[in-house]
């Protein structure tokens, strides 16, 4: 049987050598331009007007309402089969 320290040194070898190797071969992300603070929004009203700000406004509220149904749909599943809905708070 092998000692606690013998142990602990094979069992953190390899791990530190994974650790070592990592890191030596990651490389940071390269820098993206900036674009000024109004940024492309100006150019599209002049080009496509007001509206098309919106276009993706319907499909956001039809999956915010989906999630609440589901949401809502879990907690009647609770009161039927349990008689009482469940919350995951810690209170």
């Amino acid at each position: 049987m092998l000692s606690v320290g013998v142990r602990l040194a094979l069992g953190w070898g390899p791990g530190a050598i994974h650790a070592v190797d990592t890191a030596s071969t990651a490389r940071p992300a390269p820098p993206r331009p900036t674009t000024p603070l109004p940024g492309p929004r100006p150019q599209v009203l002049k080009n496509e007007g007001a509206k098309s700000l919106f276009k993706g406004a319907g499909a956001n509220i039809l999956r915010a309402v989906a999630g609440a149904g589901v949401l809502s749909g879990y907690d009647q599943l609770q009161i039927i089969m349990f008689g009482k809905a469940y919350s995951g708070g810690g209170g």
